[in-house]
């Protein structure tokens, strides 16, 4: 199952960071929306290096949704299951 996920980091076909995917952000952050909280992936856009993760605002939402695509031209390199 963890496999299905696709977590890790997630590249773009110019090597650059679209998104992080971790087990706490995929479990947590669909409650977290309910009340208005998400978990983010602090990142520099100019060196391309991520930092860790930190909690923000974000708009609340009704219900617990899971959805996520990866684009055909984006990848999943290293794993960072936690953060």
């Amino acid at each position: 199952m963890i496999d299905k996920l696709k977590l890790g980091i997630v590249y773009n076909e110019h090597k650059k960071i679209v998104n992080h995917r971790s087990l706490i952000k995929v479990f947590l952050n669909p409650f977290l929306r309910l009340v208005g909280f998400q978990i983010a992936t602090v990142y520099d856009k100019k060196s391309n290096e991520l930092y860790g993760v930190k909690f923000l605002r974000c708009r609340k939402i009704k219900d617990v949704i899971y959805k996520y695509k990866l684009e055909k031209n984006w990848i999943v390199k290293r794993r960072r299951m936690l953060i």
